[in-house]
């Protein structure tokens, strides 16, 4: 298996600069996405203050219980699988399937497995520390449009962070320094900058974001990550919508380190199951088959250029 963190080099098109091209194009979509999203849904709702606090609050206005909540907070988040989509379409020279693995896309066998894994080893921790042994300190939240918007959107939202960060992110970052360990550093880096929390807070999503990377580069693709990712943000908005603990951008020393114990070890594990031959299988060669045809394309123009100049 090709390793995923260099993987863009394997591509015949790859130029060191297409990444900040692509860059560029995702964050103006991703810009007018979230203008629309909030544009259409204070239309729809007729709050464009309560559209905009959802929008610019941060977590400790985070709703992700009702479906406007849900639209505005994760939908705007989600948004970017189909913004990197397009950009990579337009200045990406590759297939968009290349920053979901170096095995040829997406494997649903090897996700649902890793989602199993991750339900085990950190959903339920956090089920038994938040409903057996704390104090349910709040009324359920939900809605019930708002808790089926969240099973739909909430699990997109985390793969979009995924292809984004653990993707498009990493992959730049391998290419360009092709060296693995400083392509994880860089990217749980940029996850961590982008969340809101305090200091603390923000070194634990560092942490997480590590984890996350590690889980990619074992696997070969981001289905890994996106099982932790999914697994860990849908059992705590799942608890909070019922009534137990409240989310906020401050956090603390116990809640970091008891995160990241658990993101440890679905780390192990992945990569014993690595060893056991676990991501071997490869669908398609993305790259040799992208290559064929680019190579096909250009003898066909310079036959066609030939042709011309005999005639």
């Amino acid at each position: 298996m090709p390793d995923f963190t260099t993987y863009p080099r394997k591509f015949i098109t790859y130029k060191w600069f297409r990444p900040i091209l692509v860059f560029i194009l995702l964050a103006v979509f991703f810009f007018i996405s979230d203008l629309l999203i909030i544009f259409i849904t204070a239309l729809a709702t007729g709050d464009i203050n309560n559209v905009l606090d959802l929008a610019t609050g941060g977590y400790d206005t985070l709703d992700a219980y009702t479906p406007v909540g849900v639209i505005v907070t994760l939908g705007g988040i989600a948004v970017m699988i189909p913004c990197l989509a397009l950009a990579n379409r337009i200045a990406g020279k590759r297939p968009f399937s290349s920053y979901t693995s170096s095995r040829g896309g997406w494997d649903f066998g090897i996700f649902f497995r890793c989602l199993l894994i991750a339900i085990v080893v950190c959903s339920l921790p956090i089920v038994v520390v938040q409903v057996f042994m704390s104090d349910r300190d709040g009324a359920v939240r939900f809605t019930a449009a708002g808790f089926i918007m969240l099973t739909i959107i909430g699990p997109l939202q985390c793969i979009a962070e995924e292809y984004v960060f653990r993707g498009f992110l990493m992959q730049t970052f391998g290419s360009w320094f092709r060296i693995p360990v400083l392509s994880i550093v860089c990217s749980a880096a940029l996850f961590a900058v982008v969340h809101a929390y305090n200091l603390i807070g923000i070194f634990g999503i560092f942490l997480s974001g590590v984890f996350y990377c590690l889980d990619t580069w074992f696997a070969g693709g981001i289905e890994a990550s996106s099982a932790i990712h999914i697994a860990n943000n849908m059992t705590a908005f799942y608890t909070l919508g019922l009534g137990y603990g409240t989310l906020s951008s401050e956090t603390n020393w116990q809640s970091v380190v008891f995160l990241a114990v658990f993101e440890a070890l679905y780390a192990l594990i992945i990569y014993a199951c690595k060893k056991k031959g676990m991501f071997d299988r490869i669908k398609r060669d993305d790259a040799a088959v992208w290559n064929e045809k680019y190579n096909a394309r250009i003898a066909e123009k310079e036959t066609e250029y030939e042709t011309v100049e005999f005639k």
